[in-house]
């Protein structure tokens, strides 16, 4: 009777407190997850392979028009993920001066992967023009420009801030764009998400512009078993796509992950979880908590658990910082298990930038290190 009074005392106090009183574990029964499609797997193993194990996603989908907007025309009408070898870097030092409004564009040259050459491939064999600049050879000065190997731009005009801040990229001036960044080398595998449109000032040159969604290894902290990455979500500050970028904006990050539970949950659990921490490095009107359906989380607190026949399979560690917490959604979406029982998902981290009423400066900038766990999948690949 005791248990039963203090139980709806609890109850109560909950109801209250306007606190939940559900479980902090995502709790799912290795029965009850499906079996993965083919689709499903050939997806995960794309995103694996192909993209650091990391793919972006818009929510809302909110594509470009097909339109042109300014100087630039819309290629595909879905935005599209690129990956491939970080070439060069520029940034031009010309302040772009909008209205009342100034940006900077960071400049990323990407020599293309194979997966993604049916992209750029179409564009290359019905537009190709001395005007493209391409990727720098090894041995190259700075302006000898290659045009027979897949490259392109991926551009973006972040909130000046974080331009002058230098903390990602150092400035150059516009006939330099041959540096590296502070965080990513020359031929370390980047990847973007974003529209991908041509330059008609350019040649119709391909570009993924602007580059909303974009994310590489940190080869500062690559040390150990762990994958350190830097993942940046932006809006672009200069005004020249207002209508493609109108506030608020939607991001998602998903992390790809496979571990393989016991199938009973009572032998001894001898599990180390895949674990994965998550830290806010840079912000500018990242509104997430005003936005219910993007804020939450598949459980409570700032730690997130996937726990599986009991089993704690999947640990993420959100920033302690409560605000920081309100502001990303933390989710297990998408699982599905292999027929030796090994399940696959994503952990799914949901962003929203730009209040309406503000000016156009919304950035998100993460750090993400993602800890191998016995059972868990194999190290994630560097595209060659």
């Amino acid at each position: 009777m005791n248990n039963l009074l203090s139980k709806s005392i609890l109850s109560c106090l909950c109801a209250i407190l306007l606190y939940s009183c559900e479980e902090t574990n995502y709790k799912r029964n290795l029965d009850s997850i499906p079996l993965a499609t083919d689709a499903q797997i050939n997806d995960w193993e794309f995103a694996q392979n192909s993209l650091l194990g990391i793919k972006a996603n818009d929510p809302v989908n909110s594509s470009p028009t097909p339109n042109e907007k300014g100087a630039w025309t819309l290629a595909y009408p879905q935005k599209q993920h690129i990956a491939g070898r970080f070439n060069r870097y520029g940034a031009y030092d010309e302040e772009k001066i909008i209205g009342d409004f100034q940006a900077f564009d960071w400049n990323l040259m990407i020599h293309v992967s194979n997966e993604f050459r049916y992209l750029y491939d179409p564009i290359y064999e019905s537009d190709y023009s001395d005007d493209w600049m391409g990727c720098l050879s090894p041995g190259d000065t700075c302006g000898d420009d290659t045009n027979n190997s897949p490259c392109m731009w991926a551009e973006i005009a972040p909130y000046i801030d974080i331009v002058r801040g230098e903390r990602w990229f150092v400035m150059t001036n516009n006939k330099d764009h041959c540096s590296a960044g502070k965080y990513i080398d020359k031929q370390d595998t980047i990847c973007v998400y974003g529209p991908f449109v041509q330059d008609d000032e350019h040649g119709d040159q391909p570009e993924i512009h602007p580059a909303q969604q974009f994310w590489f290894r940190n080869n500062q902290q690559q040390a150990g078993p762990s994958e350190h990455f830097l993942l940046f979500f932006l809006q672009d500050a200069s005004r020249r796509f207002e209508e493609w970028v109108a506030p608020p904006l939607y991001g998602q990050y998903l992390i790809a992950f496979r571990v393989k539970p016991k199938r009973t949950s009572n032998t001894i659990n001898t599990n180390t979880p895949l674990t994965i921490n998550i830290s806010m490095l840079e912000k500018y009107e990242l509104v997430t908590s005003k936005f219910s359906p993007y804020r939450v989380d598949s459980d409570n607190g700032s730690t997130h658990t996937l726990e599986i026949n009991g089993q704690n399979m999947v640990v993420v560690n959100e920033p302690e910082n409560t605000l920081d917490d309100q502001n990303l959604g933390v989710q297990f979406v998408d699982l599905c298990k292999l027929a030796d029982g090994t399940v696959q998902g994503y952990v799914q981290i949901s962003m929203v930038i730009d209040d309406p009423n503000s000016a156009p400066y919304g950035a998100c900038i993460l750090g993400v290190e993602i800890v191998p766990g016995k059972n868990a999948a194999p190290p994630i690949k560097q595209i060659n």
